[in-house]
């Protein structure tokens, strides 16, 4: 079978599909999806049209795939400073701006929190601002931004928030992946359940992460 007969999106759209259940909370489908696409380029370009050998490609890509996700992937995030959390949806309108305000509300120095969009809305969605205004958190003067590699290579944490969107994979960063409805043309009441989700995962994340406050608290004196 030659190269050509193999679809690059087919291939890695079976091979995310396979290897989407061994990392879930850690990469979007979207995410193996383009690294799969990336890995399935790779070896196509080193296989002559009607080598035997292209007929191994879909195993090839998924070996690819599957070792570079692992390579990246941690289960406990260590980082020597309080970590830069770039938070990332498609029209950073509803999602990645609440993740950001709230991150930026609850870290007490623990974390920085960024947040970008792949196709940036004109304008925070009314509901978002409104329900983080109720907890005391005023987004109405933000505005959504385009994503840059420039702020991807900057970042220390990148997750996603179930957005149907693809980050590229960088070595020396921390994915993880966050499964919450879209807030966008949903009701107020609809949008403060989406704030206290993404709320729980936020004091969720910053559980794991160093209080630089406990390092700044004496020691007790011995009794």
């Amino acid at each position: 079978m030659s190269p050509c007969k193999l679809e690059e999106s087919d291939v890695a759209r079976q091979v995310a599909r396979k290897l989407a259940p061994e990392f879930v909370g850690f990469f979007s489908l979207e995410t193996i999806e383009r690294s799969a696409a990336e890995g399935f380029a790779y070896y196509s370009s080193m296989v002559e049209s009607g080598e035997a050998m292209a007929s191994y490609l879909p195993i090839l890509t998924e070996r690819f795939v599957r070792n570079r996700l692992h390579f990246v992937r941690t289960d406990r995030l260590v980082f020597a400073h309080p970590p830069l959390v770039l938070f990332v949806c498609v029209r950073n309108a509803g999602r990645s701006q609440i993740a950001g305000a709230l991150l930026d509300h609850y870290a007490e120095g623990r974390a920085l929190a960024r947040s970008a969009g792949s196709a940036p809305a004109a304008a925070i969605q009314p509901e978002v601002v409104t329900a983080l205004l109720e907890r005391g958190i005023d987004v109405s003067n933000q505005a959504p931004k385009q994503v840059t590699d420039e702020g991807l290579r900057s970042a220390d944490l990148i997750i996603t928030l179930g957005c149907g969107d693809a980050c590229p994979i960088l070595p020396g960063k921390h994915y993880l992946d966050w499964a919450v409805p879209d807030p966008h043309g949903r009701s107020l009441a609809a949008v403060r359940i989406i704030v206290a989700d993404i709320a729980d995962r936020v004091q969720a994340l910053l559980a794991e992460l160093p209080d630089p406050r406990a390092e700044e608290r004496p020691a007790s004196a011995p009794s």
